[in-house]
C-alpha cells in the first residue's frame, strides 16, 4: 500500500513537470520537419538550431526558405524580446541557423517552411533556456 501511494505521489509530480522540446519531429498534410539543438542543455548565449525538411515520402526537400522567430512574453519592467532569423542551407540536406538567447527562462519558436509548390508548414514551440 505504501509503495502505491510513493508512486502516485512521485507518479503526479512527474505529470506537473514542464516538458520543454529541445529536438523534435511535425508534420502537416505537405511536408514533415526534424528540429535539433546542438546544444542540450539550451544556455544563455549562442545556440546552434538544425532543421531538416522533408516530403511525406520522407525526401529531402532542397528548395525552401527556414524563418525562426523567437520571442520571450513581457514581464513586468522590460519590454518584450522579439528576434527573427533565417536559417541557411549548410552542407548536406540540414538549414543551420544561431538562436542568440539572451536570458534565461521561457522562449517561445514559430518555425516557418515555406517549400516549391507553395507548401509550408508551421511549428510553434517552447524552450526552457538556463542561465550560464
Amino acid at each position: 500500500m505504501v509503495t502505491k501511494a510513493i508512486f502516485i505521489i512521485f507518479g503526479v509530480i512527474g505529470f506537473l513537470q514542464p516538458v520543454w522540446a529541445v529536438d523534435f519531429e511535425a508534420r502537416n498534410e505537405e511536408l514533415a520537419i526534424r528540429v535539433q539543438f546542438e546544444k542540450n542543455p539550451i544556455r544563455v548565449g549562442s545556440n546552434p538550431l538544425v532543421v531538416k525538411v522533408f516530403d511525406l515520402q520522407g525526401n529531402v526537400v532542397q528548395d525552401a526558405s527556414v524563418r525562426v522567430l523567437y520571442s520571450m512574453p513581457p514581464m513586468p519592467g522590460m519590454p518584450p524580446m522579439r528576434y527573427k532569423t533565417r536559417a541557411r542551407r549548410a552542407d548536406g540536406n540540414d538549414f543551420r541557423t544561431n538562436l542568440d538567447l539572451v536570458m534565461g527562462g521561457k522562449w517561445d519558436l514559430k518555425i516557418t517552411v515555406k517549400a516549391d509548390g507553395g507548401r509550408y508548414i508551421k511549428v510553434k514551440t517552447a524552450v526552457h533556456v538556463q542561465e550560464e
